[in-house]
């Protein structure tokens, strides 16, 4: 079950917005909760934009970056990683589906992404490989095909857990625990410079 808006602010942070002017359905988050929320991680596994390019870094929370570096690592172990055919967003701040009407996504917290958005549909109840599906869930990320509408090419953070042992972001390897309130803990990597949104085609 996806986070409360409770929950939600509480773990990931209450940012200040406005619209996008330019774009229906996009917002323009306060650079403030980027600069202080907001890092760059190196996948470690292979990874392609819709449009067949590598991947070269994710923008996320930073309360993700270690669980999403250890879910690169366990699939790369296993080799469930030739299951991603397409990496289609992760920090996408906008309202859910683009409809500015509706309340704002988990993408624009940076805690959500897309795979293999082509493949799987929004709306169309399709199974993902169950092995990848259950590689990203012992790390706290639920899969959206389940769900009473189902979206079968969304993964979102969950579940609030500890640091994995090991993580890496651009040459940090020190973990930090979990702090005295249970928020997810990280290596909280240097946060990057205004980053740019990467483009999203889910809620």
């Amino acid at each position: 079950m996806a986070l409360s808006d409770w929950q939600l602010h509480r773990f990931f942070g209450v940012f200040t917005w406005e619209d996008d002017p330019h774009r229906r359905g996009a917002i323009i988050v306060a650079p403030k909760w980027i600069a202080e929320n907001l890092t760059r991680i190196e996948p470690t596994i292979p990874l392609l934009t819709p449009g067949g390019k590598p991947i070269r870094h994710i923008t996320c929370h930073k309360r993700i970056a270690s669980h999403l570096l250890a879910v690169f690592e366990d699939l790369r172990a296993n080799n469930p990683e030739s299951l991603i055919h397409t990496w289609d967003g992760c920090w996408v701040p906008r309202h859910m589906l683009w409809n500015p009407a509706k309340p704002l996504s988990a993408h624009s917290w940076g805690i959500a992404f897309d795979l293999n958005a082509s493949r799987f549909p929004y709306g169309h109840r399709l199974q993902q490989d169950p092995g990848m599906v259950n590689a990203f869930a012992r790390f706290g990320f639920e899969w959206g095909g389940n769900w009473r509408v189902p979206d079968a090419m969304h993964f979102e953070a969950v579940k609030i857990l500890p640091a994995p042992p090991a993580c890496h972001s651009e040459g940090e390897r020190s973990p930090k625990a979990a702090d005295d309130r249970g928020n997810l803990a990280s290596c909280h990597p240097s946060p990057p410079a205004a980053p740019a949104p990467q483009k999203g085609r889910s809620k």
